[in-house]
């Protein structure tokens, strides 16, 4: 797992995981099972893509970003912005 902070509570995580049970048994249990419910409510944005590759190796910050754009989908969150609805996500900052 990779997490990428930015200012104004962006967060951008890439993970990668051995098949779909095991990434689902991850969402759903422990701190992070226990948060998820919540993000509804403290996220205005909220994006996730799924995919699957032949390598181990976390994809590059420019090709989650790549990805996202087009295969991801909008997560649920009670009070969307403007920007989560019309899908319209800067690219993270990546530091050099």
């Amino acid at each position: 797992m990779d997490l990428l902070a930015e200012p104004n509570n962006t967060f951008w995580t890439r993970t990668v995981w051995t098949d779909r049970a095991a990434m689902r048994a991850y969402m759903t249990s422990g701190p992070h099972g226990d948060v998820m419910p919540e993000l509804r409510e403290w996220c205005d944005e909220a994006h996730v893509a799924h995919w699957e590759q032949d390598t181990e190796e976390l994809p590059t910050w420019d090709e989650a970003y790549r990805r996202l754009i087009a295969e991801g989908r909008n997560s649920a969150v009670a009070h969307p912005s403007p920007d989560h609805e019309a899908r319209t996500l800067v690219s993270p900052v990546v530091p050099s």
